[in-house]
């Protein structure tokens, strides 16, 4: 094959960029491979005994759709010097981008809505409200988006290129302009859905905050704050990126790590955030979620699962020294002195 420098320095720079970006995903795969090993023991003792409820069936979601995610694109987007037919590439591009991680989106927002619909303490008509608009502003952003996921998951059969570099696919690469700007549009209303829920989440802590006299860190760290706000950051950068992406290469670096952040980070965050709800103790935050995300609490099982409870010890007076006081039964038992100190010995 011959090719002329430019040829050869277009595919230098298309090798590197991609490159880049292997080892940006790869990155996350590792940290949540890393943290589904670290907390399964925590996942098996508080969620695991639920009954199948809206809360669990959204943290399920949660935790496994990334592993799914990571098991379908390792064979496809790395080099494993072994090929695929052209229709199994384009089945798995479908399913991982098209479906999966939509899923993992979908599952951490819905989460983060239920959430905090629970902190507020709302009726369930304005939950029905939240829902509705959150309904329509993602079908919004994922319609049009699909076009540029059905012309980008077309694949032609192996070439000399990809096959001597070791990549198990070649992808034909052809978006149209009119896919890239539906894409932009799509972009924009996510952006949109995102500004909505940061709002949401700061009115909420707002109120919260306000006529209580505990610190802004307390209300924080109480109510999962630090999960609630990390997740709608993260959401809104990646939003931010996804809009402006036709101003850059399709496969960029700023794209990738917003990506990464989105697909294994945010499920992450969601899932503490379902383990933490699960564990509040706020009488109204807990009704709520004991009607529509997970089983009413137990007093045998939560001492067990709330790290941050201790143990109550009772409360043992004592007389003397090393001695304990005496009930109505011992104090018939002793002989008492007028220094109140038992004469017996020991």
């Amino acid at each position: 094959m011959d090719l002329t420098p430019e040829d050869l320095e277009m595919i230098t720079q298309g090798f590197s960029n991609s490159t880049n970006v292997e080892y940006i995903f790869l990155a996350y795969y590792v940290t949540y491979i890393y943290y589904y090993l670290t907390t399964l023991t925590e996942e098996m003792s508080v969620i695991w005994p639920q009954k199948l409820k809206t809360g669990k069936i959204l943290f399920l979601l949660t935790r496994y759709s990334p592993l799914l995610l990571i098991a379908i694109r390792l064979p496809v987007d790395y080099r494993t010097f072994s090929v695929l037919p052209h229709q199994i590439c384009t089945g798995l591009y479908l399913a991982s981008d098209g479906a999966i991680s939509k899923v993992i989106i979908v599952s951490a927002e819905i989460a983060l809505l239920l959430c905090l619909h629970a902190l507020l303490g709302a009726r369930r008509r304005y939950l029905a409200l939240f829902i509705a608009i959150y309904t329509g502003l993602t079908l919004g952003a994922y319609i049009p988006g699909y076009q540029i996921v059905i012309q980008a998951s077309h694949t032609s059969p192996i070439s000399e290129l990809d096959e001597a570099l070791g990549y198990p696919c070649t992808w034909d690469e052809d978006i149209s302009q009119s896919a890239r700007n539906a894409l932009v549009a799509a972009g924009y209303v996510s952006l949109t859905k995102v500004v909505l829920l940061a709002a949401l989440a700061l009115a909420i802590f707002a109120m919260r905050y306000r006529g209580q006299s505990n610190s802004l860190i307390y209300v924080i760290r109480r109510d999962s704050g630090a999960y609630i706000f990390s997740l709608t950051a993260i959401r809104f950068g990646g939003a931010i990126v996804s809009a402006l992406r036709s101003r850059y290469a399709y496969s960029n670096i700023p794209d990738a790590t917003f990506s990464g952040l989105v697909s294994m980070i945010v499920p992450i965050l969601a899932s503490r955030l379902l383990i933490n709800m699960r564990k509040t103790k706020e009488p109204v935050a807990l009704s709520i979620i004991s009607t529509l995300l997970f089983d009413p609490p137990q007093d045998s099982s939560d001492s067990s699962e709330d790290e941050f409870d201790d143990p109550v010890a009772e409360m043992v007076q004592y007389q003397g020294l090393g001695r304990k006081k005496a009930s109505g039964r011992m104090v018939s038992e002793t002989r008492p002195t007028q220094t109140g100190v038992a004469t017996s010995e020991v």
